[in-house]
């Protein structure tokens, strides 16, 4: 994403949930760490959660990828 680093950082924490554990005692400016890749359109809506990790939903990432892109 790019954009305001705190408006991002609090999407992705509020909205998309990209941490496992909200620790509300971490630093809200501190630089998200997840394994989980989040497909967002222009619009702001999720899309997709994909484990970065696993081959296989990397691959479904690419193939949903082609398909937004193409406006399907």
């Amino acid at each position: 994403m790019t954009g305001d680093r705190e408006e991002i950082y609090s999407l992705a924490r509020r909205s998309f949930f990209a941490e496992e554990e909200m620790g509300y005692d971490r630093d809200s400016g501190e630089f998200l760490h997840t394994e989980h890749v989040l497909l967002v359109d222009s619009d702001r809506h999720l899309r997709g959660i994909y484990k970065g990790t696993l081959p296989l939903e990397m691959a479904a990432l690419q193939e949903d990828l082609i398909l937004l892109v193409s406006g399907r």
